[in-house]
């Protein structure tokens, strides 16, 4: 499995220094600087991430919105507030939230596909005569799905209803437990 690490560093720190200037503007609202990081922050960022793993080294990477959330609120990190206190105020989109989301969407898309698409298949695939390496097996993207959904997925999925409100209800855990 690719290392996604230093790729999260790179995209992250290109992306965000034409946009740092924005959020030190004081004169600049909330709202405007809301818009400004979900619409074209957020999106950006997390172009093709959700067909990544996400394990917790990752999500803690991806958390990068810690400090242009402060950034928006002219908060410095030694005067402590706290994170939560910050995403209510600025009320900004999650990225690991975002990214479950859109990667729960693809799913059910997906698995609703009634021909043998190739992406399908790559969904399915078991690789056959590799043999595993010592120690924990890594997180599989499949393994993110079948936490999220169960493992019967693929049957809620057929059903864009039940997929739908399975989706919100997951995404409401997640934010749960990030509140928490």
């Amino acid at each position: 499995m690719k290392n996604r690490s230093n790729e999260v560093n790179n995209e992250d720190k290109k992306g965000m220094v034409y946009i740092w200037k924005i959020f030190q503007e004081k004169t600049l609202p909330i709202t405007l600087k809301r818009k400004v990081y979900d619409q074209c922050i957020i999106p950006t960022v997390t172009y093709g991430r959700q067909t990544w793993t996400l394990n917790k080294q990752l999500c803690h990477k991806l958390q990068a919105q810690k400090a242009m959330t402060r950034k928006m609120l002219n908060i410095k990190l030694k005067h402590t507030a706290p994170t939560t206190k910050v995403r209510k105020k600025t009320q900004v989109i999650d990225e690991v939230e975002y990214i479950q989301r859109h990667k729960l969407r693809c799913v059910g898309h997906i698995a609703r596909d009634k021909d043998n698409r190739w992406t399908k298949r790559c969904t399915e695939w078991q690789p056959r005569s590799r043999r595993r390496d010592r120690g924990r097996p890594e997180a599989r993207w499949i393994d993110n799905i079948r936490k999220a959904a169960g493992p019967e997925w693929q049957g809620k999925a057929q059903d864009r209803r039940e997929w739908k409100t399975s989706i919100e209800g997951h995404i409401l855990q997640l934010m749960d437990k990030a509140s928490k």
